[in-house]
């Protein structure tokens, strides 16, 4: 129950972050379809259990995380901060956030696709192997 509530989740999740994305390419700058197809893709291979959903999911989830991280090293280089420690931590917690739902989004995926990287060749050994 958790697996199929938690896939539906993140289903929902990559096609909302895909149709924003597209929306910012229709209204912004078309740069932003090449965001908004990894993560519609992502979306809709997960939906139907796609083997290869799993690596729009890596694609996406590892560059939003990674985004986050250089824009705030970016902001940080520039001497970016609120008076006071705690401020600045309170300010950095949403997009810490974010990452942890990367990597929870790439847990979920690599345990939700373990059974499709399993060999397909029989184990050495095998009765089916030895015949001539």
């Amino acid at each position: 129950m958790f697996r199929h509530a938690a896939r539906w989740l993140l289903v929902l999740a990559l096609a909302a972050y895909g149709a924003y994305t597209a929306w910012l390419a229709a209204t912004a700058s078309a740069w932003f379809a090449l965001w908004a197809v990894p993560c519609i893709g992502g979306a809709i291979g997960v939906a139907l259990l796609k083997p290869w959903a799993r690596y729009f999911v890596y694609l996406v989830a590892t560059c939003t995380a990674l985004g986050w991280v250089a824009f705030v090293a970016l902001g940080a280089a520039s001497r970016w901060t609120y008076r006071g420690v705690m401020r600045t931590i309170l300010a950095l917690a949403p997009g810490l956030l974010l990452v942890a739902l990367c990597v929870l989004a790439i847990v979920f995926v690599r345990g939700l696709y373990k059974d499709e990287t399993a060999p397909a060749d029989p184990p050495p050994g095998d009765p089916e192997e030895t015949r001539p």
